[in-house]
């Protein structure tokens, strides 16, 4: 008896082994067919990620090469008293960077200084270069960044420009004067009304069309003003940024998807 026992559970063991033999190398195959369909998805990625590093690094190259100034100014970087410049200083809310380029023009991409002595410095440097016309704005003390009385209320959509603009450490005075009782509006039908109301020295649509006074500066066509640019160039600059991380951290994961086949 204990014999035919042996003879049946020996082809019994014998079968169960061998099945178990054929579910380990299913397991196998399919742990390697999950890991390359994982690498094939990461490689995707990884291109898809290198694609979008080159686009917004071609973006923030193209604008870097447009924001200049276009005159002489652009010559004051990094010379003696030279701060920096007032675009890059500025920061102003979405939408309404050509609004207020139009209220500091010409100073929007102008240099800053540190003091008036070197901005005389400047222009006996210039005049004795023979260089172009240079634009200049004097640091001198910083006013904090406030806003206007509420008392006065604007149109839906319109806003004090002192609301939209800082800077760090505070908007120089001299900026600051310039958006000192200034309205940025959506339109033309509000650029006229706002224009009446108290403590309301000019107005501005967010095309950048100016009214101050008895003076008004418009355009038929939409450009793009430097503020605006630098708006862009830093989300180039940012979207950039993110590629290069999702790249990298693309990469780190195929490391170890292709240790796993």
């Amino acid at each position: 008896h204990a014999a035919d026992v042996a003879r049946e559970v020996g082809p019994l063991g014998e079968r169960n082994a061998a099945a178990g033999a054929v579910h380990a190398h299913q397991e196998a195959v399919e742990r390697r067919d999950a890991s390359r369909t994982r690498v094939d998805a990461l490689l995707t990625q990884e291109r898809e990620a290198r694609a979008e590093r080159a686009r917004w690094e071609s973006r923030r190259d193209t604008l870097a090469e447009n924001m200049g100034p276009e005159d002489a100014t652009a010559g004051l970087a990094g010379a003696p008293g030279v701060l920096g410049d007032v675009a890059s200083l500025l920061r102003v809310e979405e939408g309404w960077e050509d609004a207020v380029a139009a209220l500091v023009a010409p100073f929007a991409d102008a240099a800053l200084v540190d003091g008036l002595g070197s901005a005389v410095d400047q222009i006996r440097r210039a005049r004795a270069d023979g260089a172009g016309r240079i634009r200049m704005v004097v640091a001198g003390d910083a006013q904090e960044d406030t806003c206007p009385s509420a008392d006065v209320a604007l149109p839906d959509g319109a806003r004090w420009a002192e609301e939209v603009v800082s800077a760090p450490g505070g908007t120089p005075q001299a900026l600051g004067a310039m958006l000192r009782g200034a309205v940025l509006c959506q339109d033309l039908d509000q650029l006229a009304r706002v224009l009446d109301l108290p403590g309301v020295r000019c107005a501005v649509t967010v095309r950048g069309d100016l009214a101050r006074g008895l003076t008004v500066v418009g355009s038929g066509t939409a450009t793009s003003s430097v503020l605006a640019l630098h708006a862009q160039y830093d989300q180039a600059v940012a979207g950039a940024d993110r590629a290069t991380r999702r790249e990298e951290e693309t990469a780190r994961a195929l490391v170890e998807a292709n240790a796993a086949l």
